[in-house]
């Protein structure tokens, strides 16, 4: 509120409701466990945390405040809720996840089907730099960059490259890693295949079985593309797609028709471009790129006929949430 105290707790009352969504969401995928014990089934839980808005029990945030000590408060200034102590409630956001797999997983220990049950951990994107989170003091990317321009909203490595963790009872090898890359797409054909229902995929599918490496073995996954054909509230930066093809990674801009070429295997942190030197090899990613997109119907981005040259990306949260400086229109945001 105007006026308040940001050092003071209390001001931050107003976004510290009664209800808190994951517990309601853990709830109920524990109910449902109980309830389909007998049976066959799949269970999709989509946690909404860790997350901004900075929001977590107090017990988990007690705990990290704490080991970190006094911080300085998050006003709001790139959106969503303040937090008067925002390292210590993104911390706590994650333990309590953490906690929460424990208990489920002693649930299925309890029921007797954890040695009968596939289990996948997976994140959607790297990690935010708005809402008050901080990457750069947790290395929540490393050893690639998490900041603005590298990670959540962006195709290099830091925004696109997650956790994958596979528990396959009595087929999966323990304590294997593989350093091949795979995608969510691949994880339809891989359930599917793991259950022995390989029919069920059609040929249509995209997507690949990655069960081998599971166990162990290898497998020949070839190209992984995105597409991101629109501005993000994430610094709104040029649309645009890549694939990834063995060692070499492409990123196309949609705005200017600029691509940027790397060779990961020398080069993981995307720091030199080789668009201009290995120009066969630029040539054909892009047009493998392209092609994909052709094959799959990807919608690409009209142009945007409000468009207004004043207002720069980086003005995005200074802007969004106040009245617009002269010529520049909320609407055109």
């Amino acid at each position: 509120p105007k006026g308040a105290d940001p050092n003071n707790p209390t001001s931050y009352s107003a976004y510290t409701l009664n209800d808190y969504a994951p517990d309601l969401m853990f709830k109920e995928i524990t109910n449902f466990v109980s309830e389909n014990k007998a049976r066959p089934f799949f269970l999709y839980w989509a946690t909404p945390i860790p997350h901004v808005a900075i929001q977590a029990p107090k017990r988990w945030v007690d705990h990290y405040i704490q080991k970190f000590g006094d911080e300085k408060p998050y006003l709001g200034e790139q959106s969503y809720f303040p937090h008067r102590n925002p390292r210590a409630g993104y911390a706590a956001m994650i333990s309590y996840l953490d906690e929460n797999i424990g208990k489920l997983v002693k649930q299925l220990k309890d029921e007797g089907l954890y040695g009968n049950t596939l289990i996948i951990f997976t994140s959607d994107n790297g990690p935010s730099y708005a809402g008050g989170a901080d990457p750069d003091f947790f290395e929540s990317a490393k050893p690639f960059e998490g900041g603005y321009g590298r990670g959540k909203g962006f195709v290099y490595e830091g925004g696109i490259r997650v956790p994958l963790i596979i528990k396959w009872p009595e087929k999966g090898m323990q304590n294997t890693e593989s350093s091949i890359p795979v995608t969510s797409v691949d994880m339809f054909s891989t359930i599917l295949n793991m259950v022995g229902f390989p029919q069920g995929i059609g040929k249509d599918k995209e997507g690949v079985d990655i069960s081998p490496l599971i166990k162990g073995e290898t497998i020949n996954r070839g190209p992984i593309y995105w597409h991101f054909p629109h501005y993000s509230n994430h610094g709104m930066q040029s649309p645009g797609g890549a694939i990834r093809d063995g060692d070499y990674k492409l990123l196309e801009y949609f705005e200017n028709g600029t691509v940027q070429l790397f060779n990961l295997k020398n080069d993981i942190e995307e720091q030199k471009d080789l668009s201009k030197i290995e120009i066969e090899k630029t040539k054909e990613l892009k047009e493998n790129l392209h092609e994909w997109r052709k094959k799959v119907g990807a919608q690409m981005m009209e142009p945007n006929p409000n468009y207004n040259p004043l207002l720069k990306p980086e003005d995005f949260y200074k802007y969004k949430d106040t009245k617009m400086p002269n010529g520049i229109h909320e609407d055109k945001i």
